[in-house]
């Protein structure tokens, strides 16, 4: 199936979200939380990510992840995962219980399209503020895909489509275990080496390439705003653009990148990291992007 099918159906499918002009919503991806091993990428941008997640909290932002949360494919084993950032868990949860927080899969973290694997290894995790094991993201649903209906007062609204963007590429896609195979046997232990994965969308230009040009393809034929991840290339389209938007990722080798959504606009936002004459941290939001309204993209 192609790109551009596995879009519409996902489409199609998608659960529903009313925003307006008082929402407040963060949009990250990519995250790739690891082991804290040698292969985990998000580990050198963890204290900046984290930094970030409770500026959002302070200011009652909704968290929407698409995708690549956690990195499922080099990591067998979630809970080695849950145990190196048990943090960022304790954050999320706080999210989560706040209905903050939305979930969606994407193709390194693709088993959680299983409600059963989902209530398993969300379900009890360790809690670093209590220092015991208790539900942590209880009642949570996983995403495939989902639609931001903006309304205005007296107004026809339209929707900002969300999604990972690994449909229709097969091997992150329908061949998605064979995929993860290559990459946990092979190019994990390569990886710790230096050796980059050829296979992986964000490090192949070529495939990011193709992969853009079949969702701006898409968007075009169907009219449809997209937000979506995969690539780690990061995007924001202007008034002259087709409406693709791509939030970056949280493993670049200086910063993590984010879309927010507030004031019925969308920014794209630069968290970056340093330290002063004394070396210590210093953290540093940065809008790159934006603010666009939503109104002159979704009508």
């Amino acid at each position: 199936m192609s790109i551009a099918s596995r879009l519409s159906q996902v489409l199609q499918t998608a659960t529903v979200i009313p925003i307006d002009d008082q929402s407040r919503i963060v949009l990250f991806s990519d995250c790739h939380r690891g082991d804290g091993g040698a292969a985990d990428d998000f580990a050198h941008n963890k204290a900046v990510y984290l930094h970030a997640l409770a500026h959002y909290d302070c200011e009652h932002f909704t968290y929407i992840e698409l995708g690549d949360g956690d990195e499922l494919w080099e990591n067998s084993n979630f809970k080695s995962v849950a145990e190196a950032h048990p943090d960022v868990f304790a954050r999320l949860r706080k999210f989560h219980v706040d209905q903050r927080f939305y979930m969606l899969y994407g193709n390194h973290d693709i088993e959680r399209e299983s409600i059963d694997i989902v209530r398993r290894t969300l379900g009890p995790l360790f809690d670093l503020a209590v220092l015991e094991t208790r539900p942590m993201f209880a009642g949570l649903t996983v995403y495939e895909g989902l639609r931001l209906r903006y309304q205005q007062t007296g107004k026809k609204s339209g929707d900002l489509f969300l999604t990972h963007g690994h449909q229709g590429d097969w091997l992150n896609d329908r061949l998605w275990r064979e995929g993860r195979f290559l990459v946990r046997y092979l190019w994990r232990p390569l990886q710790r080496l230096g050796i980059k994965d050829p296979t992986r969308t964000s490090k192949n230009l070529k495939k990011q390439t193709d992969v853009v040009s079949d969702i701006l393809g898409w968007v075009k034929v169907n009219q449809q705003p997209i937000i979506i991840g995969h690539t780690h290339r990061e995007s924001f389209a202007d008034e002259s653009e087709l409406p693709y938007f791509n939030t970056g990722c949280c493993i670049y080798p200086d910063c993590i990148t984010a879309i927010e959504i507030e004031n019925g606009a969308l920014s794209f936002v630069r968290w970056l990291q340093t330290k002063d004459d004394t070396g210590n941290l210093l953290f540093t939001r940065v809008v790159d992007a934006g603010p666009r309204p939503i109104s002159k993209i979704v009508l």
